[in-house]
């Protein structure tokens, strides 16, 4: 910028002079936004990263300008480093959509939505936050099995309307040794407030089950076979529960 004090000093006398060359020079900062975060081995799949749990250096994270969830040609991208973090820097003013291209056999558990979308700058890009730090991504290989606990008025095996709401607070079940018991060790999950479970599970056969509890009576299957790989999903293991009275 010119002048390095940012102003002119000029005397008017009554004479009225005529003063030139009195120009400015103004420049504009280049783009210093940044985002960040750090890309993890979520062993537990339970979306945080907790102590022992490692980083996942060499991993791909990209910013999706073009929002379809693949990495195109031109997309700024770069590598996790040693610590599995990433760093995009020389950002301007905007919004970015920030993605990860996820390495086989590993799925996604956090960001639920597999994305991140970022502000940097302020409406006008001359304010607003200019480094965003915490977008991380929790990968696991361990598979996931899908269903939900409803309450089975009329005791057909089926959710049939919403007349027979979801159970929420009910405890699910891997069965390990076959027991028909939740022993120690034995991977378990609760039913949320819409009665939906996610369990969690390794590769390999599994038995899923769904803790009893007094006055019902279970009316679908007593468990569940299911054979998973690494980062399998399986869904809709339905569990119904009918009132005894």
């Amino acid at each position: 910028m010119s002048p390095a004090a940012g102003a002119y000093d000029v005397e008017i006398d009554q004479f009225h002079q005529t003063f030139t060359n009195r120009n400015f020079l103004l420049t504009t900062k280049p783009p210093n936004g940044s985002i960040s975060g750090t890309v993890w081995n979520d062993a537990d799949g339970d979306g945080v990263k907790d102590a022992g749990e490692a980083v996942l250096p060499n991993w791909r994270v990209y910013l999706d300008t073009s929002l379809d969830g693949l990495l195109d040609g031109g997309e700024k991208s770069v590598l996790t480093d040693g610590s599995g973090v990433y760093h995009f820097t020389g950002l301007s003013a905007g919004t970015f959509r920030v993605r990860e291209t996820l390495s086989a056999g590993f799925r996604r558990v956090t960001p639920g939505s597999g994305f991140y979308d970022v502000t940097i700058g302020g409406s006008n890009g001359s304010s607003g936050t200019i480094s965003v730090s915490g977008k991380n991504f929790g990968n696991t290989k361990l598979a996931v099995i899908y269903g939900s606990v409803f309450k089975d008025v009329n005791g057909n095996g089926l959710h049939d309307s919403a007349s027979e709401p979801s159970l929420s607070g009910w405890r699910i079940f891997d069965d390990a040794n076959g027991n028909g018991l939740l022993d120690a060790g034995e991977a378990s999950t609760l039913s949320d407030a819409l009665g939906n479970y996610a369990l969690n599970v390794g590769a390999g056969w599994h038995t899923v089950r769904v803790q009893s509890k007094a006055g019902f009576t279970l009316t679908t299957p007593l468990y569940y076979k299911v054979l998973v790989g690494d980062s399998t999903r399986v869904y809709n293991k339905l569990f119904g529960e009918k009132p005894l009275a």
